[in-house]
């Protein structure tokens, strides 16, 4: 179970036996305030829980929604914190729910405002806590609150949650479909073509925290089914040293021949 432990408002993470006997107790978070919302077992045996943190936690002093994991004995492997300002908008909010996808894919959502359009706010984690892909749904006036996700059997999930800021509260469902969505492979600018931008902007999310790719699975050039340095680095062998095109989809639009967990959101140029 989890919840908040002190009166700074760390969290706190304890295990117990059948009983109710504690086996272990940790005690996570920085100075400022850490709200949980869910934690769940991980195929390896550790635990990832899913919150919010106001500041302190990290060293640069982040607020934002956060991700920890840890090993089967509560020891703490990595933290990500989703920092506000993520995506161009002002304030994550509403994040506690938590999904565990295929092999230790971790699933979080909540919603994102920027003053006056809200959104649904969702991001996949690989196991070591780096962005797969987000996604927005919406855009309008409506207040939303991300509440549960929860997988499906076609290998999509489903968002459920309230909207709307006055009584009486509505609910809402949502499923996302796990549908392969036609792409370009290398082509993380989602222009139609592949050349240098597609590299640079590659670069940028990985290593000065630019905007993701739209298309996750297309920024996967080398086809491993992670996105990755190799990956514009591969893209630029292909375009300036002579070494071998990108793998399928390439030349035109397709879907993924090989399966991996990276996702894809609405192209403009494979409509």
């Amino acid at each position: 179970m989890v919840g908040r432990a002190t009166a700074d408002l760390d969290i706190a993470l304890i295990k117990t036996d059948r009983e109710g006997n504690v086996q272990w107790r940790k005690v996570f978070g920085g100075g400022g305030n850490e709200r949980t919302g869910a934690v769940l077992e991980t195929p390896d045996g550790g635990y990832i829980v899913s919150g919010y943190t106001s500041c302190c936690w990290s060293p640069e002093g982040i607020q934002g929604v956060f991700l920890l994991k840890t090993d089967e004995a509560g020891e703490q492997e990595w933290l990500r914190i989703f920092p506000n300002g993520s995506s161009g908008f002002e304030s994550p909010k509403h994040a506690y729910p938590v999904l565990v996808r295929g092999e230790s894919r971790y699933l979080t959502g909540g919603s994102l405002t920027d003053g006056e359009r809200e959104y649904l706010w969702i991001v996949q984690t690989t196991p070591e806590g780096s962005t797969d892909w987000e996604l927005k749904h919406g855009g309008d006036a409506v207040h939303r609150e991300v509440n549960s996700l929860r997988s499906t059997s076609d290998g999509g999930f489903v968002c459920a949650g309230v909207f709307g800021k006055d009584a009486p509260a509505r609910a809402y469902l949502v499923k996302f479909s796990a549908e392969r969505v036609p792409f370009l492979r290398s082509d993380s600018t989602d222009d139609g073509r592949v050349n240098l931008s597609d590299a640079v902007f590659s670069l940028s999310y990985l290593f000065r925290g630019g905007d993701p790719p739209v298309c996750t699975d297309a920024a996967d050039a080398n086809d491993d089914g992670e996105l990755d340095v190799s990956d514009p680095v591969y893209t630029l062998n292909y375009l300036f040293g002579g070494g071998p095109q990108p793998a399928g989809p390439f030349g035109e639009c397709g879907t993924d021949p090989t399966a991996d967990a990276l996702a894809c959101g609405a192209l403009e140029q494979c409509r």
